[in-house]
């Protein structure tokens, strides 16, 4: 009772009229604060998932831009941008050339081409170039897992490499290694 006297005596119900409807209306802000964060939450997760789903398919799939951004509805320069921008044509170069992809890659067309020849005979009618085509494949993929085999002394030199940054960092785990690496060699001696 006193306060509403005092109140009204310096007029200051305005004022409080003021504060509550400021007070209202820092609720109203904060509100839509939060309700445009989770919007940019969940825009900056569709992109991500977007991001990775172009990463996946450009890098891992071989897919082109163009088709990427017809899959994920993202426009093509999006893509491309992405592309240019994290290296990715890099990334899938060095994913195809990988010996181990190729040689994959090899294998299951050598065993297509085995099912495709196995159905011929079954029907009577052989492709004489599927033939040679199988001997073909198999004789790259064996020059391929030859080719892809490191020799006896980029064996080595790596190991020693890594022994020696070993011995910097962790001297006792270095001696420890050093043991097994020596049994290692002399497992390799006997093969």
């Amino acid at each position: 009772m006193l306060i509403l006297k005092l109140l009204n005596h310096y007029n200051i119900k305005k004022y409080i009229i003021i504060i509550q409807i400021l007070y209202f209306y820092h609720y109203v802000i904060l509100d839509f604060f939060f309700f445009i964060t989770t919007l940019l939450q969940k825009k900056m997760v569709r992109k991500n998932t977007e991001f990775n789903l172009a990463y996946r398919y450009y890098v891992e799939d071989g897919l082109t831009a163009k088709r990427i951004s017809e899959k994920l509805n993202i426009s093509e320069k999006t893509i491309s941008n992405w592309i240019n921008k994290f290296n990715w044509k890099e990334q899938r170069v060095a994913k195809f050339s990988n010996p181990n992809s190729l040689l994959e890659k090899l294998e299951l067309l050598l065993a297509t081409l085995i099912e495709k020849r196995i159905e011929q005979e079954s029907s009577g009618n052989i492709d004489k170039n599927l033939i040679n085509e199988i001997a073909n494949i198999g004789k790259r993929i064996d020059k391929l897992r030859e080719d892809s085999k490191p020799s006896l002394r980029s064996y080595l030199h790596s190991i020693d490499l890594f022994l020696a940054n070993l011995e910097k960092f962790d001297s006792q785990l270095y001696a420890k290694v050093l043991d097994f690496y020596r049994f290692h060699l002399q497992n390799l001696k006997e093969l």
